[in-house]
């Protein structure tokens, strides 16, 4: 059976659309994004993210308080591991307003427990007494980075 030919074409413009659309070059960073800028945040009640990172005419450097940072970007964004448990994201075409945050925090828990256990007068173990335990349990946070411009590069 054969198709109407228009209908061929329009599958390949399309195809050939959506080929050019994934290679595109990314937008540039703007040049009045270029400079220092500094975020201090409280991301749970025991932690908190410290540093300053840097935009360049085509990268983003990264100095967190959190320890070394390692670069694992990608063509989409530029990406930080630092320390050993935040990861921060820098947009490649707009690292300040979307830039973000990663990390792991320990959230302190309750839970209860059988403290003591009796068998009632049906013959079955039930528990007389509780008590509660407190635990840590790793949760992963993330956010947007809230920072501010400190110096500009010459």
């Amino acid at each position: 059976m054969r198709c109407c030919p228009h209908v061929h074409g329009l599958v390949f413009s399309l195809a050939l659309l959506t080929a050019c659309a994934a290679t595109s070059p990314r937008q540039p960073i703007r040049s009045a994004m270029i400079g220092t800028y500094r975020f201090d945040q409280r991301v749970s009640e025991d932690t908190q993210i410290v540093g300053k990172f840097t935009v360049e005419a085509d990268t983003v450097l990264m100095d967190a308080d959190s320890g070394p940072c390692r670069q694992q970007s990608t063509s989409s964004y530029f990406s930080y591991t630092c320390g050993t448990d935040v990861i921060y994201r820098f947009d490649r075409s707009n690292p300040v307003g979307f830039a973000s945050y990663i990390v792991t925090v320990q959230v302190k828990k309750t839970r209860k427990w059988c403290r003591n256990f009796t068998v009632s007068s049906t013959g079955q173990t039930v528990c007389a007494e509780f008590g509660n335990e407190v635990y840590y349990q790793n949760e992963r946070r993330s956010g947007a980075l809230r920072a501010t411009r400190v110096t500009d590069t010459m």
